[in-house]
């Protein structure tokens, strides 16, 4: 007999363990069935035969015809599902079959597409997770995305019902167009990617065949099988056939080597379509598109979808590819070809100047002085336009900043007049400071002369550098000198950071006094921006000025979102969602891609998103807000080092660690080392660290806080106790330094978490005397700190501190025969996350357990402090990633107990039957002393289905004794390991006083029900005896672990102890927990 339940099962074991020599990993199992062993060499066969194509799809396609289950959905024409028949079968692959089906409840006439997935498929990766995937896909509402329309299960098995689209694939339909219209095509897809990108869904399977064009000549992305979504790309662990569904010519170099999911992978398959898109050959602008996109490092290919996008337009728009070339040559070039009416136009223009430069000469003295003046700045700009900056380095794409800096160099040795330089210079700053370039702005400013113009700009600046004080000091020495300037006193409103009550007269007078549209909008921003501090004033502001005309696209944006903040106040969240929507897709077609404006807009409406409750709109609106703020570096950095912040308080609000973890060190990237804000972000990184067991993160930040924070902080002990923690997990710490704290500044919680350092280290017995009296004392007010003391005093062998445990237990009223009453294995909320170690040795992650086999566990008893253990083992294994890094989640997953009141000596072997479970990579230990101590396995580790013997079989059956008795388990019934359920039958027809039960272990096919059974195929399946000698009760109750397997082709076999035997009807599923 052999472990596997089927060809397809022991198929993916050879891919796991043996992928690079299948054949010989076959042998190495000497199995002995032969027909079993013919299906398995067949589908090596097929896997061999179409890997040079098709690393997943095709090899299911060529094994189709031997997994029956998966080949009756070729069969289903005219069948039906909800209110949809069959039509016609349209194509088939890797993961499933797709039907034309029309709809025939008469209500409406419809066709749509539906999509059956494999049962095979559905079995490697858990229907429940197949279903969320689809889930996430019928959330796309996008016009060149084939739309999701339902999702669902029924008796056929898991399907998608999609919309139908009646065209060509891509390729087809691109044969009789232009290059032109292929590239305004492929953009289309571009946006459709893109989209799906912002919602979270990487496609992970982007080729032509996916890409269909309809009749109107609109590309659609469809089969998002293989599609995977970019926040739960590791929520389960994935099969290696699942892994490799993948199209190998369109695959990224990350997908084939088995990496994680990333958006690039699209991207790098985006190139490759656009290669096979385009009419041959192409121009060298448009092959360096598709070499970057076909980068083999994933960052060194366009950031995004839409980026690629843009490049395509600057393409064929004549626009210059900077990141490609920028020569002035090449950009004057393009330039001419872009716009030959204007270059002319220019030309001539300069000519004209010229003329009409030379022509002023002839006049009076004043008028040569002022043509000379003009002639100076034309000819200063048009050289500085026309020249490369020698800032920006070789390679780097040519910034507005740099060519700005550039002129700013070219000024100071130029022969320009002082008028003219300071125009020049002014000019260049008030650029840098529309760019976000507030420190360059302010540097430009200090080579200017002191006019009124370039001291409101100062003062702007240092505002924007969150410089208030400065900008105060200089706004007042501004504001004595032209007391009468309106604009001027506005500004000062600007440079404050708080109002009163009273102020918001003042402020009204400010505004109706000046004519500043610029200044008064920056200030109605500056306090809707910072309303927390004023919220009264800034509404009563934006009401005044709600019907204010915009003049600029910038006003309007602003002026929408204070509509919207108003709205949600309001508690009229569906409108302001709809207006927030609404604003961001108006700036997204106004602004360039990376403007600053468009940065802001997008931070601050990820606030109001938040505040309506629309999580996923607020993580797209602060992506967005990073993305740009990232391009715009080294400008900005304040700004992304705030959005950053947020990103890591939203995924840290949605439980998800390792996201808000990484953004809080990206965040941390863009902080000075005493900033107050960045102090506490290196606190929260210290401590999240901890918790997540990045240990080297832990001492990096807890190190950097401590150089430069206070013993005064109520943080310091936190970060002193997780520097000593982390050290303690890396075995660096000096055990000594534990007494160098002060345990008289330490809270209750610090206390209790010193002394479990104490415990953990070894060093409880080497406490003196003077040191227990004082802990004795800090334990009469700290009851959670007396019951580890009580705990530690009881347990811990060879302790010399007993004489204070009547003490302890008089002062906190705990009596001796109630002592430590802590059970982990019935109680698992009794563990605390402080007592967390790194015990377990085996199993590692990837064993192989096998039930019926017993298997040695390994532990590190020193570290795992306590005289016992409890040995528990998870029932949920569809969890998500993070389920183990957050301690709330840990404590939620079902732990089943499987052992208790071990002996503490780090190994005891285990019978995996007893962990009541089995499965692929799904499955962690937890081991618990009895003084509350836990250790968790590393990575995951797979329980084996054990083998059976001599068939199973161990009884004679008879024709004439084959009787219908069994009720339970019925036709598709499903039994999850781990829930007590029931087989019920007829005792009254199964004549006899006990009973034997089997579970089937082998093809259902064949054997029939109720009084039409094949005896021949009954004695020639492979039956495993779970049961024997039973009381004929009628009913049985077990835990369908005892079945030691699981799928769903399970049929029950009861035998009485006269012969008389039954069989149950049709076939049901054993599934593991959820």
């Amino acid at each position: 007999m052999n472990q596997f339940k089927d060809a397809l099962s022991c198929f993916e074991h050879l891919l796991t363990h043996h992928a690079n020599n299948l054949t010989s990993g076959l042998l190495q199992l000497q199995l002995s069935d032969e027909q079993f062993i013919i299906e398995v060499k067949q589908l090596i066969n097929a896997h061999t035969s179409n890997d040079q194509s098709s690393l997943f799809n095709d090899l299911l396609h060529g094994q189709l015809n031997l997994l029956t289950n998966d080949h009756q959905l070729l069969q289903l024409q005219g069948g039906e599902i909800s209110h949809f028949r069959l039509e016609q079968l349209i194509g088939y692959g890797g993961m499933g079959a797709v039907y034309l089906a029309t709809r025939n409840d008469g209500q409406l006439n419809q066709k749509v597409a539906i999509k059956l997935f494999y049962p095979s498929i559905v079995q490697l990766h858990g229907q429940k997770h197949v279903l969320q995937e689809a889930q996430y896909l019928a959330k796309l509402s996008h016009p060149n995305i084939a739309s999701v329309l339902d999702v669902g299960k029924c008796s056929i098995g898991t399907y998608i019902i999609i919309q139908y689209i009646a065209g060509d694939i891509l390729i087809n339909y691109a044969k009789n167009l232009s290059q032109k219209a292929r590239l305004e095509v492929f953009q289309k897809v571009c946006d459709a990617v893109e989209y799906a990108h912002q919602n979270r869904v990487i496609h992970a399977d982007l080729k032509p065949s996916n890409i269909l064009v309809d009749n109107n000549g609109e590309p659609k992305l469809v089969d998002f099988g293989v599609a995977r979504s970019s926040s739960m790309n590791h929520e389960i662990p994935l099969h290696n056939a699942y892994i490799k569904a993948l199209s190998h010519e369109f695959a990224s170099p990350e997908q084939l080597a088995g990496e994680s999911l990333t958006t690039q992978a699209d991207i790098y398959s985006l190139g490759r379509i656009l290669e096979k898109l385009l009419i041959q050959p192409i121009s060298t602008e448009l092959q360096e598109i598709i070499n970057k996109s076909l980068a083999p490092l994933p960052q060194q290919r366009f950031a995004s979808a839409d980026t690629l996008k843009q490049n395509i337009a600057a393409y064929l728009a004549h626009r210059p590819l900077l990141w490609f070339k920028h020569s002035k040559t090449y950009i004057l070039g393009k330039f001419i070809r872009r716009s030959p009416l204007t270059a002319a136009l220019i030309t001539s223009t300069i000519a004209f100047l010229g003329v009409a430069c030379i022509s002023l000469f002839l006049y009076q003295d004043e008028q040569k002085q002022a043509a000379k003046q003009q002639y100076e700045l034309l000819n200063f700009y048009q050289n500085l336009l026309i020249s490369s900056t020698p800032l920006a380095p070789q390679g780097a794409k040519l910034s507005v900043s740099a060519l700005l800096l550039a002129g700013v160099e070219q000024v100071m040795q130029s022969q320009l007049s002082p008028k003219n330089q300071q125009s020049v210079l002014l000019t260049v700053a008030q650029s840098l400071y529309l760019h976000g370039n507030f420190t360059a702005a302010l540097d430009i400013l200090a080579l200017c002369d002191s006019s009124i113009d370039m001291q409101i700009l100062k003062i702007k600046s240092l505002i924007k550098l969150n410089q208030q004080q400065k900008a105060r000091i200089l706004w007042q020495k501004l504001s004595q000198q032209n007391p009468q300037n309106s604009n001027i006193k506005l500004l000062g409103w600007l440079t404050k950071d708080s109002y009163l009550a009273g102020d918001i007269k003042q402020i009204k007078i400010a505004f109706q006094n000046s004519d500043a549209s610029e200044l008064k909008l920056e200030l109605l921003i500056h306090i809707f921006t910072h309303r927390d501090n004023h919220p009264i004033l800034s509404r009563q502001l934006i009401l005044d000025n709600e019907n204010t005309t915009a003049t600029s696209a910038s006003q309007k944006a602003w002026q929408s979102l204070m509509k919207s903040s108003l709205l949600i106040e309001d508690n009229q969240i569906d409108q302001a969602i709809k207006l927030l929507d609404s604003t961001l897709k108006n700036a997204a077609n106004n602004y360039h891609p990376l403007h600053c404006e468009l940065a802001k807009l997008n931070h601050f409406a990820a606030n109001l998103y938040a505040q309506a409750g629309a999580q996923l709109a607020q993580e797209q609106a602060l992506n967005k807000a990073m993305f740009i703020y990232q391009q715009l570096l080294p400008n900005f950095e304040h700004e992304l080092s705030t959005v950053l912040y947020e990103q890591y308080q939203y995924y840290l609000k949605e439980r998800d660690y390792l996201q808000a973890n990484n953004f809080l060190n990206k965040q941390l990237l863009h902080c000075s080392t005493s900033d107050q804000k960045c102090m506490k972000a290196r606190y929260e990184s210290t401590m999240l660290g901890l918790s997540l067991r990045k240990y080297s993160q832990t001492l990096k930040n807890a190190e950097l806080w401590l150089a430069n924070g206070t013993q005064q902080s109520s943080q310091y002990y936190d970060i002193t106790l997780a520097k000593y923690t982390a050290q303690y997990e890396q075995n660096t710490l000096n055990k000594t330094a534990l007494f160098d704290i002060d345990l008289t500044q330490l809270s209750k919680q610090q206390q209790v978490q010193w002394l479990e350092l104490v415990i953990k280290t070894n060093m409880f017995n080497t406490l003196t005397s003077q040191q227990m009296q004082q802990l004795i004392v800090y334990a009469k007010s700290n009851s959670p700190l007396a019951f580890e003391l009580i705990a530690t005093i009881n347990k811990l062998n060879n302790n010399p501190h007993t004489q204070w445990l009547a003490q302890l237990e008089k002062q906190n009223h705990i009596s001796h025969s109630t002592k430590n009453q802590f059970s982990p294995a019935r109680d698992i909320n009794a563990i605390s996350e402080t007592k967390r170690v790194s015990s377990i040795t085996a199993p590692k992650h990837a064993s192989q357990l096998k039930i019926g086999s017993e298997f040695t566990i390994e532990w590190d008893s020193k570290r795992l402090i306590g005289n016992t253990i409890s040995v528990l083992v998870n029932h949920t294994v569809n969890y998500k990633v993070n389920s183990f890094d957050d301690f709330n989640n840990l404590k939620k997953i079902d732990w089943h107990p499987a052992a208790t009141n071990l002996k503490n000596t780090g190994t005891a072997q285990i019978d995996p039957y007893h962990f009541m479970a089995n499965g692929t990579n799904r499955f962690k230990l937890m081991l618990i002393s009895d003084l509350g101590y836990w250790s968790l396995s590393d990575g995951f580790f797979s329980i084996a289905s054990g083998k059976t013997v001599d068939n199973g079989l161990e009884h004679f059956l008879l024709k004439d004794k084959l009787v219908t008795t069994i009720i339970t388990p019925k036709a598709l019934d499903i039994y999850p390991v781990g829930q007590q359920k029931t087989i019920t039958w007829n005792a009254n027809k199964l004549y006899g006083q006990t009973v034997a039960m089997y579970v089937l272990h082998d093809d259902s096919r064949g054997i029939g029900d109720k009084q039409q059974v094949d005896l021949n195929i009954v004695n020639n399946r492979r039956w495993y005896q779970f049961a024997e000698e039973l009381p004929n009760t009628g009913e049985f109750n077990l835990d369908p672990a005892l079945f030691n397997g699981r799928g769903n082709n399970y049929k029950i076999l009861i035998v009485s102890d006269l012969g008389y035997w039954s069989v149950s009807d049709k076939r049901f599923s054993v599934v593991n927990p959820l």
